[in-house]
């Protein structure tokens, strides 16, 4: 596992093995969790709002594809065709469930999980650092 501790600043305090690669696996359900709990804080979303379920989905690169029934949750929660934002995040986090994680990103709209909105954002000046931390601090150093 790789850690980088940094100060506000971007200063380094710590840092382990930050030029090694790792699978990311379900990291990414963390920024999905993110941008859940900012449409919330948002008002455009509320947790107690009931998502339709679905196997079909819209697909980062513009296609659609079908969950194998292999993947499709066996949540008793479910059985009325719909579930709550909550009870998808939970699913999410808990249990890994990609098949709430698949709402959740088509209940926000689509879009690319993976590209966190602070990455959009600064991409323009050149720096892909969470806010915050300064970009001309190189990790490691």
């Amino acid at each position: 596992m790789g850690v980088a501790w940094l100060k506000l600043d971007g200063t380094p305090i710590l840092v382990h093995d930050q030029d090694e690669q790792f699978y990311a696996a379900s990291t990414m359900k963390v920024s999905v969790m993110v941008a859940v709990y900012r449409a919330v804080e948002a008002g455009r979303l509320a947790l107690s709002d009931k998502v339709a379920l679905t196997d079909q989905f819209r697909s980062v690169d513009g296609g659609t594809y079908e969950l194998d029934p292999d993947d499709i949750d066996e949540d008793s929660a479910y059985a009325a065709g719909t579930a709550t934002v909550e009870h998808l995040l939970e699913q999410m986090i808990t249990i890994s469930s990609n098949e709430a994680t698949n709402l959740l990103i088509a209940t926000l709209g689509g879009g690319d999980p993976r590209r966190p909105a602070w990455r959009r954002r600064r991409r323009r000046s050149g720096c892909c650092r969470p806010p915050g931390v300064n970009c001309s601090v190189r990790l490691g150093t």
